[in-house]
């Protein structure tokens, strides 16, 4: 956690650096060597447990199916999310598809996890209990408020103030630093309490408090904001890098610990991709909202279209040629679809606190227990955790019988359709296939 919040601290004053003096493309170019290094390292020094697994076995033992699934559901996702209002209208076909089917196969993904893979890549019997649950929510709404204030506070501070990247980097300083020490300083903590419940809860309702005071940033430079606001938030963000991650450790038995814990990390991942998406369709589209304010300041329609298409970020050589009334006009526009942009993000961290009230406490243990790895301990866990045919929580006694007689009923309809009074348009073979599926994944109905 330390690590890596050193790592997120201190790669917007590097980026910046480099963006503003050898070109973006350098800020990929150069986790090259360094991720060279780091695998060199691994390789010869990690000391793990290796259960020597063969490479057939291991490959066909990967839930492919579900990572193809929630990979493609995520990417339409995105797309839709990103197309909609900006490249294409929301109610084109093309994002109404991305979105629509993006859920369709997020469902399916759900389905594959549940009845068809033998190892999932996320096992749905993690989500069992309240705290477990509410630990992934604080985790969810965690990366969301984490990336949301990473990308959209050097944001304004570019766009809005005028900061050049390197300043808008040295900027965000009052984020960065105290994000860093709060987040080992937390650890320490943990490591000599064995409690992290009110970490968490306090955690969260810091940062809730913290990206609220963003609502505030204005359209000039005021140091006091700028220092204060994000020093709260960071002090909020910094103990919820470890804390959920540790009471999930806690709460699962070693054999489900590192699947809980992976879970948790891809959430995070993807609340990092939602959030950046999410958020820069609220900027973007509150931007197009207040597009009357530039033609009001005698900007021409077609250019105020222009900026609204291009967006904030995309439009500086745009709005470098309008005169300074007009800029200061378009730098309120933008100041005020960050804030209606930052109460977003406040209803998230406050569904984040509530939920850090369900996690509840117990108390770490101190005993170091390891556990092994490997496709022999992977199907022991399996079986242990496999429910017998029939008790899967959904009962065919009920279900199946009258899914079959809705399946005959609307057979006949769909035979006789002009003859029918029934608006339904799906047929009676599908009642009757879902009918058949529940047999085959609950039992023989009794």
């Amino acid at each position: 956690g330390g690590v890596y919040a050193i790592a997120i601290s201190s790669g917007p004053l590097i980026g910046g650096a480099l963006a503003e003096n050898v070109g973006w493309r350098w800020c990929f170019y150069i986790n090259l060597p360094f991720q060279g290094i780091a695998f060199v390292l691994l390789f010869f020094f990690l000391n793990v447990h290796d259960p020597r697994t063969d490479i057939i076995k291991g490959l066909m033992a990967v839930d492919w199916l579900g990572s193809i699934a929630i990979t493609g559901s995520v990417l339409m996702l995105l797309l839709g999310l990103q197309y909609g209002g900006e490249v294409y209208p929301w109610g084109s076909a093309i994002v109404v598809c991305l979105i629509l089917f993006g859920v369709l196969v997020c469902g399916a993904f759900v389905g594959i996890e549940w009845k068809l893979a033998r190892y999932p890549v996320l096992p749905l019997r993690l989500f069992t209990t309240r705290p477990i649950i509410a630990l992934f929510v604080v985790d969810l709404t965690h990366g969301f408020l984490l990336y949301g204030t990473a990308y959209f506070v050097p944001f304004y501070f570019q766009v809005v103030v005028g900061a050049t990247p390197v300043n808008s980097a040295v900027w965000s300083l009052p984020l960065a630093i105290p994000l860093a020490l709060f987040t080992i300083g937390t650890g320490l903590y943990m490591r000599k309490t064995g409690k992290y419940l009110y970490m968490i809860i306090g955690g969260m309702a810091i940062s809730t408090l913290g990206t609220g005071l963003l609502i505030d940033f204005g359209a000039e430079t005021n140091w006091p904001k700028f220092i204060i606001y994000q020093l709260i938030i960071a002090v909020g963000l910094g103990p919820n890098f470890q804390a959920p991650t540790i009471a999930l450790q806690a709460r699962f038995p070693p054999a489900d610990a590192g699947v809980a814990v992976s879970a948790a990390s891809a959430i995070r991942a993807l609340s990092a991709a939602f959030s950046i998406v999410l958020g820069g369709v609220i900027l973007e589209n509150r931007l197009s909202a207040y597009g009357g304010r530039l033609i009001a300041a005698g900007v021409s329609p077609e250019m105020a279209d222009a900026i609204a298409r291009n967006g904030a970020a995309g439009s500086v050589e745009l709005v470098a040629q309008l005169t300074k009334a007009q800029q200061h006009v378009f730098r309120v526009a933008v100041k005020d679809s960050l804030a209606d942009m930052w109460i977003f993000f406040v209803v998230l961290s406050g569904i984040g606190l509530i939920a850090s009230f369900l996690v509840g406490n117990e108390i770490l243990s101190d005993e170091h227990v390891e556990h092994k790895t490997g496709l022999g301990v992977e199907e022991a866990n399996r079986l242990m955790h496999e429910k017998p045919r029939g008790q899967c929580g959904t009962s065919p006694t009920l279900v199946t019988p009258l899914l079959l007689l809705l399946g005959i009923r609307q057979g006949c309809a769909w035979k006789y359709r002009k003859r029918s009074n029934l608006s339904s348009t799906l047929p009676g073979p599908a009642y009757c296939a879902i009918g058949y599926f529940i047999i085959r994944f609950n039992g023989t109905v009794q």
